[in-house]
């Protein structure tokens, strides 16, 4: 499944890029977000699949995204974000929002991951 994905993404964005009219606009970022999106749907399928509860499942996908947008946060308010402009908004120094466009929905964020990881290490039994 994971190679269909990346098969199709690979030859979407080959279609774009000869495209000239649709794909001016196409950048790298662009298509490995694509992929990257792709990947981690396969990824959270398998866990599904393999036997992992989907509550579990979501916890560890919203601690993965909130540990991203911790990441990201300090990168911002300190302005060190230049060398990742492509990849991280710039929203000016003093300020962060990590991937996401409102500070509010990142602080929301944020306490989602904490409440995940609290509820993931209330149900850890160390198998």
């Amino acid at each position: 499944m994971l190679l269909v994905w990346l098969a199709a993404a690979a030859a979407a964005a080959a279609f774009l890029r000869c495209n000239s009219e649709i794909g001016a606009g196409l950048s790298l970022a662009t298509c490995t977000a694509t992929a990257v999106t792709g990947i981690a749907a396969c990824v959270g399928a398998g866990l599904i699949r393999g036997g992992m509860p989907a509550q579990r499942a979501l916890a560890l996908g919203l601690l993965v995204a909130g540990f991203i947008n911790a990441a990201i946060g300090p990168l911002q308010y300190y302005g060190v974000v230049e060398s990742f402009a492509s990849w991280i908004t710039e929203p000016g120094i003093g300020q962060a929002y990590g991937s996401l466009r409102q500070r509010n929905q990142f602080v929301t964020l944020l306490s989602m991951a904490l409440i995940a990881a609290l509820w993931l290490h209330a149900g850890y039994r160390g198998v």
